[in-house]
């Protein structure tokens, strides 16, 4: 785990892109693009409603493409920045759903 870390932290450091960690709320939706599911989900939910997320147990990661002119060591998206468009996943959030 520890060796997994220090890559991605090496990776944001030397990179252009800005990075983004994935944090599910408990309560909110489950996104299949975002999101693996610990345990497999049994169903128990009418149709058309999605899984709501119980808990997190491993954040996910994405990448947004972007162009810096400056060395910048906090490669990782502050709350509330204007980063839109396309992004790439590079690990889903580990969640358990209920």
């Amino acid at each position: 785990m520890f060796e997994s870390a220090l890559r991605i932290k090496t990776r944001a450091l030397v990179s252009k892109d800005v990075f983004e960690a994935v944090l599910p709320l408990q309560g909110s939706s489950y996104d299949k693009g975002l999101m693996d599911n610990e345990k497999p989900y049994s169903g128990g939910l009418l149709q058309g409603q999605t899984p709501l997320v119980q808990l997190c147990l491993a954040p996910g990661l994405r990448k947004y493409e972007f162009e810096r002119k400056l060395v910048d060591y906090n490669s990782f998206r502050k709350p509330g920045s204007d980063l839109q468009g396309p992004s790439d996943t590079i690990t889903r959030a580990v969640v358990i759903v209920e």
